[in-house]
């Protein structure tokens, strides 16, 4: 399954570059150092290992949780008294702002005797960035993940053996600190299971992997979607947004994400409410140059994003901040053991000098409340030319997006794999939108857990809108209400009516008069 030949940009192949050079950094300096990179505390951190035999790796930061589960000591974990249902990671029930694991391990067993289609509903209220391990028989154990799979879960083709990271997992199966594989072109994600590690698949959302057997069990969708006006949704989701901020606030303060565009503001109009005598700090960043420095900023999209994020925090008296990142001083001063780690960590990279600033800035010790999956819920892959009565769908929409890495024919078996190993026949569709299923399940969970995994150096991630029934909800809004992102602008005209009428990401700022 080789990459196809391309000729690449030049802001490509300067990328090619710089990673290349890292790589070639990397081997030298840690040789020279003669460094035990699992002894490292950031490698593979915030993530997991189970395995049905001895595993041959194990980072030396991770505890072990039974015969099979080992746990990065930062994460909390909870096992409910009947053994049945292990939760880790960072949960809030959206319907009471409860975020204590045991409790909510104890909910989901409940749930479990009842059926395992009740267990699955019941998850649909836990939102946060978490996976869980249960046993719907007494011989079967599963595993699932989040609403959007931002806790990434990668496992071998048997099923015998699950990580956290992917390259965690080719560790193992080669029995030794493998070399790192720098996926600099598919910034997006890779398409269906697949991660370039051989032998490693990606678990995505609404199915559930069988451990032992590899085999995977849709559970979603169940049925087909009500249509509900878009006051309704919103009086259905911002208490839930709401508990979502409340319980996950218990843990740590917040960090939030600020920008130009409508998913962070949308967010900061609930959260900024809701935490009002504890404020949050509001943060941009900005790239080489401080704000002040820079004459003309009228077209520069990432001075915009932060000079409407600052005019924002101005009109909301929100506590903000514009974070430079010096790239190139930055790059200069990364050691071999955290060239190592962004390396190890992910396999394509987001923005490691921005994880490093960040990480100098936030030392662990917030929560970051980010938006991107918000997407899903906004009919983002409207572009795809298709519906759902079109046979090849899948195929298609895949094509669109990797036909310059990949050969048809590659691409159409990397579809036929994912449509019958995760049974999402059009059956199984009932009247979703399969445009909307993609982008749930290949466009926004296949490249945004790398970041969170990148970035989980500087702090952990929590996306309030990241519970099914909370996606189910915004999906149940009539098409036209979807592309317009009615639900959001109603969000931000309730909770911040002094900016309800700010443009969405502005071409020119100040904006142009009309």
């Amino acid at each position: 399954m080789a990459l196809r030949s391309f000729f690449p940009s030049v802001n490509c192949i300067k990328l090619l570059l710089f990673l290349w050079c890292f790589n070639v950094h990397n081997v030298a300096c840690a040789q020279a150092e003669d460094v035990n990179p699992l002894a490292n505390q950031e490698i593979y951190k915030r993530g997991f290992l189970y395995s049905l035999t001895i595993p041959k790796v194990i980072p030396l930061h991770y505890q072990q949780i039974n015969c099979h589960l080992w746990v990065d000591k930062s994460i909390d974990v909870a096992t409910s008294s009947d053994q049945k249902v292990t939760i880790f990671g960072l949960a809030v029930d959206i319907r009471t702002a409860e975020t204590a694991l045991c409790s909510i391990a104890h909910n989901l067993a409940q749930a479990l005797c009842i059926s395992e289609k009740r267990f699955h509903e019941e998850c649909d209220f836990i939102c946060g960035r978490y996976a869980v391990i249960y046993n719907p028989q007494k011989d079967i154990t599963r595993i699932v993940t989040d609403a959007t799979s931002m806790r990434a879960i990668y496992y071998s083709q048997d099923g015998t053996l699950i990580t956290g990271h992917a390259k965690l997992l080719a560790d193992n199966l080669a029995g030794k600190f493998v070399a790192p594989i720098v996926s600099a072109a598919l910034m997006d994600g890779y398409p269906g299971r697949m991660t370039p590690y051989a032998g490693v698949f990606t678990l995505l959302p609404n199915t559930a992997l069988t451990i032992g057997t590899g085999s995977l069990s849709r559970f979603y969708p169940r049925g087909p979607l009500q249509r509900l006006s878009p006051d309704r949704v919103v009086a259905m989701v911002v208490p839930w947004l709401a508990n979502a901020l409340i319980g996950a606030r218990k843990h740590k303060p917040f960090v939030v994400s600020l920008t130009a565009g409508i998913d962070t503001r949308t967010t900061m109009a609930i959260e900024h409410v809701i935490n009002r005598e504890k404020p949050s700090l509001y943060f941009t960043y900005s790239t080489n140059k401080r704000l002040s420095e820079c004459g003309d900023y009228r077209n520069s999209r990432i001075i915009i994003d932060a000079k409407v994020a600052e005019h924002i925090a101005r009109c909301l008296k929100l506590s903000h901040k514009v974070i430079n990142i010096d790239v190139r001083e930055t790059r200069k001063n990364f050691s071999a053991m955290e060239i190592l780690t962004f390396q190890a960590n992910a396999f394509h990279k987001h923005f490691p000098a921005m994880t490093k600033t960040l990480k100098n800035e936030f030392n662990d010790q917030f929560i970051h409340i980010r938006s991107q999956i918000c997407e899903i819920m906004r009919a983002y892959y409207t572009w795809a030319k298709v519906t759902s009565d079109t046979s090849d769908w899948f195929f298609q929409i895949t094509h669109k997006k990797f036909c310059n890495y990949f050969d048809s024919e590659t691409l159409q078996a990397l579809a036929n794999d994912y449509l019958k190993t995760t049974q999402l026949d059009r059956k199984a569709l009932f009247n979703y939108d399969c445009r909307d299923i993609y982008c749930w399940e290949q466009g926004t969970a296949t490249w945004a857990p790398e970041v969170f995994i990148e970035t989980d150096l500087a702090y952990e991630t929590f996306i309030p809108w990241n519970a099914r029934a909370i996606i189910t909800a915004l999906l149940q809004v009539p098409f036209e209400d979807r592309w317009k992102a009615t639900i959001f602008k109603k969000i931000i005209a309730r909770f911040c009516p002094e900016i309800k009428d700010l443009a969405i990401n502005p071409r020119t700022w100040p904006p142009l008069a009309s």
